[in-house]
């Protein structure tokens, strides 16, 4: 179908663009650039100064961070093989973990979906288990 090709081909366009913002954001984070703007954090920019819902701003903001220490996330993104979701997952509790254990792990979530990348950081711990337990019956 026509329509259907032309989607994929903005769908790879729009990787592509998001690759190109995630670049620019760095370059603002890195100079801290949104401080010359009046913009108190990257985050206030992302959502005071670019107008994005602020879960959207976290997203970009968590991708840039973590592609500060694993720069090849941006170069995952733009190919669709690591998504922002997994990634701003993965941000969360990767922060305090060495920078060869993120690699590994972030190599793991390529090509995951969401829902596959939340499953691979819930920590079933007993008390959860007990708490659910009680919730449900």
């Amino acid at each position: 179908m026509k329509i259907h090709n032309e989607l994929l081909e903005l769908r790879q366009k729009e990787k592509r663009i998001t690759s190109e913002i995630l670049n620019k954001l760095q370059q603002i984070e890195d100079g801290r650039g949104y401080l010359d703007m009046g913009y108190s954090s990257l985050f206030d920019y992302l959502v005071r100064g670019l107008n994005y819902s602020e879960a959207t701003a976290y997203q970009r903001q968590a991708c840039v961070r973590l592609a500060k220490e694993v720069p090849e996330i941006k170069q995952k993104i733009d190919q669709g093989s690591l998504t922002l979701s997994a990634v701003t997952t993965a941000f969360k509790h990767l922060r305090k973990r060495p920078v060869a254990e993120k690699r590994k792990i972030l190599k793991s979530l390529e090509n995951k979906s969401s829902r596959e990348v939340k499953a691979m950081f819930l920590d079933p711990t007993p008390t959860i288990k007990i708490k659910k337990n009680r919730i449900c019956g």
